[in-house]
């Protein structure tokens, strides 16, 4: 009964060590491919949120100029709406700038602060 027990232990001790290799294998082809992914992610999610940034700005200035010249108190609510936003796009644009620029100069030190906020949470 225990050699038994033992055979099927050890062979399933053989199955999972080959699917861990198998697994490591498959990982070690893929993660070139896989770090130029998250590099261009990073970058096109910030050039995207910089984009954003702008485009809310705008907004609000057009909001400010049309309230100015024809002193329209419709735009008030959306002056406010947008003024709000625009602070908040004030902040974002240097985080994403900060983000390309770490992700263009050192990107390892971003894969490592990458594979850190991963383990943690």
């Amino acid at each position: 009964m225990k050699e038994e027990l033992l055979k099927q232990l050890g062979s399933m001790v053989e199955f999972t060590k080959d699917g861990i290799l198998k697994g490591i294998e498959i990982l070690q082809v893929q993660a070139p491919e896989l770090v130029e992914q998250v590099l261009a992610f990073t970058i096109a999610a910030d050039i995207i949120a910089i984009v954003f940034s702008l485009i809310v700005i705008g907004l609000e200035a057009f909001f400010i100029k049309r309230y100015i010249e024809k002193d329209e108190e419709w735009c008030i609510y959306p002056m406010i709406v947008f003024g709000v936003a625009t602070l908040l796009a004030i902040i974002a644009i240097p985080c994403a700038v900060y983000e390309i620029v770490k992700v263009i100069i050192a990107p390892k030190l971003f894969l490592l602060e990458y594979i850190t906020t991963l383990m943690k949470g």
